[in-house]
């Protein structure tokens, strides 16, 4: 196999793994839109969005590197190589399964914005750099269904480029392990408050759910500690593999 032959057999597969990478970022982020908080997304016990980084960076230690030297450390997704999409296009004319893969301008499932916490709860976060927390209880000051509402949501659907798209996935992943750091930080502090925070965002039925509910069994307290333990200790190992 030539250079060239072997060059082009790594952009078929990278392209592959561009665009099903894309859509698991956007998939998660749709997921995360109904829960308290953004929790990771596992799969066999591993975060997928960290996976992802874990396998960008053994390619980019592989051989194969210095026929190809593309840089997936800094760039998971490949925004940076245009010839990337050449494969769509080829695909298509064999009538492959391209089609059911994002396609360049299309708009994503949500919209797609670099990864933060967006939640806001009363519990006194230590080193909390995001502004001071709004009173208990308190409820965003934009009603749902507002003319306001509607207009940020009009905006915030605004169709990206593939390229736009890419970029916020690759911002959103590198921003994964710190982000999972800061969310178990924030829950070991509200388990310490003696509160538990549901999964699921459901203010109608749980009208506090961003600060957590008051805890008042003993022994379920203890359990809910540990497994928030758990959760930090496996957020500051994901984070130290792709260091």
């Amino acid at each position: 196999m030539t250079t060239l032959q072997l060059q082009t057999a790594m952009l078929r597969c990278l392209y592959h793994h561009q665009q099903l990478s894309l859509g698991v970022v956007e998939g998660v982020k749709q997921w995360r839109e109904g829960l308290t908080r953004p929790y990771p997304f596992t799969f066999k016990g591993a975060n997928c969005l960290v996976s992802i980084l874990v396998d960008c960076e053994r390619i980019d230690g592989a051989h194969l590197s210095s026929v190809l030297p593309l840089q997936l450390r800094k760039y998971p997704l490949c925004s940076n190589v245009s010839s990337i999409s050449l494969f769509s296009e080829e695909l298509d004319t064999q009538g492959g399964n391209s089609s059911k893969l994002p396609k360049a301008g299309a708009s994503p499932a949500s919209p797609s914005t670099p990864t933060k916490l967006s939640y806001t709860g009363s519990i006194p976060i230590p080193g909390n750099k995001r502004g001071t927390s709004p009173t208990k209880g308190s409820q965003p000051s934009t009603p749902r269904g507002s003319k306001k509402s509607k207009s940020q949501h009009q905006q915030q659907q605004s169709p990206l480029s593939l390229v736009e798209r890419l970029q916020v996935a690759e911002a959103a992943l590198t921003e994964e392990p710190a982000l999972q750091i800061e969310v178990a930080s924030e829950l070991a502090a509200i388990s310490d408050a003696g509160r538990f925070v549901p999964l699921l965002r459901i203010p109608t039925i749980v009208p506090d759910c961003l600060n957590g509910i008051v805890v008042s069994d003993r022994e379920w307290e203890q359990q809910m500690r540990g497994v928030v333990a758990d959760l930090k200790e496996r957020a500051k190992r994901e984070a130290a593999a792709v260091q």
